[in-house]
Parts: structure tokens; C-alpha cells; sequence
């Protein structure tokens, strides 16, 4: 009797397996989580949304992460040659390539076919698929997918150990009734912005830099549901001038929300509060007629306070409170009935100040 050897080979495709390392669709690489979003967003939206799921832009810090990256791309995405964004921008005033996140100069760099020079304002880093995933330069503007990082949720792999490719249970997102208490840590407390406005400490901002009046810029700031911006403390005003001569946006004039109340010979912010903070300049103010001026911001001090007659035009700063999101892991809750999930993710709007104009 003939004996018939039939080997039957099985094909197990490229898998993605279950771990509680990383949350909501984020997958382990060697010891970080990274998520790929198929959505297309300008560098910045790209930003907001890793900041919403309690991460950053990736940063590749060496060739070892990036090439960990590499692979997982060219297994789980062979078919298709994109662009995602990373953390890397071009800091213009230092005219380096830094850490979006950090703010930290790119020390390990892998560009591919770019031609390396001194001047890429408002470029932003992508890994390209068109260049075996090396990186390419790209305007900040441009939409492309992205992909988000952040640490294990709660310890690091063991030393040895291979990584694989996690997904969890998907997060649930649920209306919190009153009544309903939740244990939370400010650690897990993240903030949001809309769309095209910057995230700059608890605060949401949008840097217009159409040239106009300062009631026009009010009445600009007003439709787009914000305010013209109010600065409330010195490490408030510092974080602003900080971001503004960091080069990433327009040089530019920009007012904020102070105006000069003639009458009783006081600033004012358009609610009527009077300023319990001033960031001018030593010399904004000198021999300079305080009627009819409003504040902003001067790019030729540093971006420190200065005043001018209100119908002079210039760059204008909108400001709202960002959106709070808080991930809890666990939800405490006195209503037994209430089903406990593995995670929830609460997103409360802040109150916005409903300023006025005389």
C-alpha cells in the first residue's frame, strides 16, 4: 500500500493579541504603547488627538524604537505607502528640530531622501512609507495620519521578555449621572482643544493673524464661541510669550483682552473684572496717551505687554478653557446596579466666561 504524506500547511496571519499593558487600541512595542490613526489631521489636530487618549506624537529617541516601529508598519500596513506624523517640528527660533511634546532638541535622526538645511518654518516630521519609514519633512498644515505613544499603564515589561502586539478591551465612554460618585486622580486628568486652537496649559487657544482692530478681533473671537484672551497671573503670561517666541506660529503684533477704562482710570478685561496682573513692558508705557487703548502683545519685547489706540490693527489671540478628560480605571458609584466597566472616560466642559464689551 502506498502511503500518501499530505502536509497540510496553515497560513496564521499577522495577529494582534490581548494584554493589559495598553488601553484603548493602543499596541506594545518594545516598552511603549503606540496608536496608528487612520484619520487624516494637520500636525496640530494630530497632537489633540493623542493628547485625548492620554498620550503624545510618538518620539523616536533611537534606532531601536524606530526600527521596532518599522516592522510593525511594513507587517500590519504592506499594502499601503502613507505618511503619519511623529513628534518632531522645527523650532524656528532656535532653528533645530525638536520634541513637539517636550520641546527637546531631536538628538537621533533618520531622514531619508531630505536635503537638511536651517530653515523649515512651520514643518512638521512625518515617517513615510514612500521612504521605507525614514522620516521626511513635511508642512505642519498638511493633513496625514499619525501615530500616538505613551508609556505601559502600569509597569514596565521584564527585561527579556518579547514584546507583542496588544489590544485590550476598548474603552467605554458613559454619561455620568449626578447622583454618581467617581473616584478619580489628577494624574489621569488630561485637557482637549477644538480644532485648530493650541492647548496651552488649561486653556484653549486660537492665534489669528488677520490684521485688524481690537473690536474687530473681539467680535472675531466672540463667533467662534471664545474671548479675546485674558491673562490672569505671571506664569500664565509667561507660558504664552514662551510659546509665541518659540517661532511655531506667525511673528506678529497680537492684541489680548484689555482695554483702558477712561472714566475711572483703570484697565479692565471686557467682563469689567479690573486687571490684578499687568505684563507690560517697562517701557509700553511711556509717554503714551492711555485713552482709547487697548493691551497686546508686542513681538518687538519679547511679546511683553504694551498699548496702543484700539483702532490699529493687528494679530489677535482667542481664549476658552479646555475640554477636561478624565480616564478612570475603576468607576466607584453608590448604585449597585450601576455595571462597572474596565475603564470610562468622562469628558466635562469647563465653564467659559461670558465677557462683555461697552
Amino acid at each position: 500500500m502506498l502511503c500518501v504524506l499530505v502536509l497540510f500547511i496553515f497560513i496564521i496571519p499577522y495577529s494582534v493579541q490581548i494584554s493589559p499593558a495598553c488601553s484603548n487600541n493602543f499596541i506594545s512595542l518594545g516598552r511603549k504603547c503606540y496608536f496608528f490613526g487612520n484619520n487624516e489631521e494637520t500636525w496640530m489636530n494630530a497632537h489633540h488627538e493623542c493628547v485625548e487618549k492620554n498620550s503624545s506624537l510618538a518620539t523616536l529617541i533611537n534606532p531601536h524604537q524606530h526600527n521596532l516601529i518599522k516592522k510593525y508598519v511594513n507587517a500590519k500596513f504592506s499594502q499601503e505607502r502613507v505618511e503619519r506624523w511623529i513628534g518632531g517640528r522645527f523650532n524656528e527660533k532656535q532653528r533645530i528640530w525638536v520634541w513637539g511634546d517636550s520641546g527637546k532638541p531631536i538628538k537621533y535622526k533618520s531622514f531619508g531622501n531630505e536635503e537638511i538645511n536651517d530653515n523649515f518654518k512651520l514643518q512638521c516630521l512625518v515617517m513615510d512609507q514612500n521612504q521605507n519609514n525614514n522620516w521626511s519633512i513635511q508642512n505642519c498644515l498638511a493633513k496625514r495620519r499619525y501615530i500616538c505613544q505613551t508609556n505601559f499603564k502600569n509597569s514596565k515589561p521584564r527585561k527579556g521578555r518579547r514584546s507583542k502586539y496588544d489590544v485590550p478591551a476598548p474603552l467605554t465612554k458613559i454619561t455620568v449621572p449626578k447622583n454618581v460618585n467617581i473616584t478619580k486622580h489628577k494624574k489621569n486628568v488630561n485637557y482637549a482643544c477644538p480644532p485648530n486652537m493650541y492647548l496651552i496649559g488649561k486653556k484653549c487657544y486660537f492665534f489669528g493673524d488677520e490684521q485688524i482692530t481690537w473690536r474687530e478681533a473681539y467680535y472675531a473671537c466672540q463667533e467662534n464661541n471664545t474671548n479675546l484672551a485674558v491673562i490672569k497671573n505671571k506664569k500664565h503670561d509667561f507660558k504664552i510669550r514662551e510659546f509665541l517666541s518659540d517661532g511655531f506660529i506667525e511673528d506678529s503684533d497680537r492684541w489680548l483682552g484689555g482695554i483702558y477704562d477712561y472714566g475711572r482710570k483703570k484697565w479692565k478685561w471686557p467682563n469689567g473684572n479690573t486687571l490684578t496682573y499687568t505684563g507690560f513692558a517697562r517701557i509700553g508705557l511711556r509717554n503714551k496717551n492711555t485713552r482709547f487703548s487697548t493691551i497686546f502683545m508686542d513681538r518687538k519685547l519679547q511679546y511683553r505687554w504694551n498699548i496702543d489706540n484700539k483702532m490699529k490693527k493687528k494679530g489677535y489671540i482667542c481664549q476658552t478653557n479646555a475640554k477636561e478628560v478624565v480616564v478612570v480605571g475603576n468607576l466607584t458609584t453608590q448604585r449597585k446596579h450601576v455595571k462597572k466597566p474596565d475603564a470610562v472616560v468622562v469628558i466635562k466642559d469647563t465653564n467659559v466666561d461670558n465677557n462683555t464689551i461697552d
